[in-house]
């Protein structure tokens, strides 16, 4: 099943860098912040995984990335 899977991934020194400035600027832009989430929305809050999928596609289309 699905279920709360810790997921790993790998990324490259340059990416580490701009997901430590992004976590700076949360931690300054919402009081309630903590490193237990990464990636929040508008409102301060866990982005869900759906909202996530339909970011990286959006972008993704913009940037006309091709799926192998």
């Amino acid at each position: 099943g699905k279920g709360e899977k810790e997921r790993v991934t790998f990324f490259s020194k340059r990416a580490s860098e701009w997901v430590r400035k992004y976590i700076e600027e949360k931690k300054h832009q919402y009081k309630n912040y903590t490193r237990d989430v990464v990636f929040v929305n508008s409102n301060g809050k866990r982005l869900t995984d759906r909202s996530l999928r339909r970011l990286v596609t959006d972008y993704g289309v913009k940037s006309e990335v091709k799926k192998h």
